[in-house]
């Protein structure tokens, strides 16, 4: 999907209007939530298997879906994206470590919020 800048004027234009939004800024989203969430593997070795001792290997995979898929499966669990199970999987991961390895994608997001001293490269 690509992005449609008249399309997005105009949704922007609704939220300020009906919603007291002040502005609205578009940020690409250029991985899943799920490539993000494989940063911490091990993060999610521990939560399908707590005693586990690794090795912590990303499974084969067009994208994270798949791979957090796979892996799940591994383990005779179901990935579901969206439910209960990608919330109780989020618990259970290193935010920090997922951010560290993130920083760069989120430099825009990071300006826009004003918070530049809390993140160093």
């Amino acid at each position: 999907m690509s992005f449609d800048e008249k399309e997005f004027e105009k949704v922007k234009n609704e939220l300020i209007k009906h919603k007291r939004i002040v502005d609205v800024i578009p940020i690409k989203v250029e991985k899943m939530i799920e490539d993000w969430f494989l940063d911490d593997i091990q993060g999610i070795y521990k939560y399908l298997n707590k005693n586990f001792k690794g090795p912590f290997k990303v499974p084969e995979g067009k994208n994270g879906f798949d791979k957090i898929s796979k892996l799940f499966k591994n383990f005779k669990r179901v990935y579901t994206k969206g439910e209960d199970t990608c919330k109780n999987l989020a618990k259970h991961l290193d935010v920090h470590k997922i951010i560290e390895k993130r920083l760069e994608s989120l430099q825009k997001l990071i300006q826009i919020l004003g918070c530049e001293n809390k993140f160093k490269n």
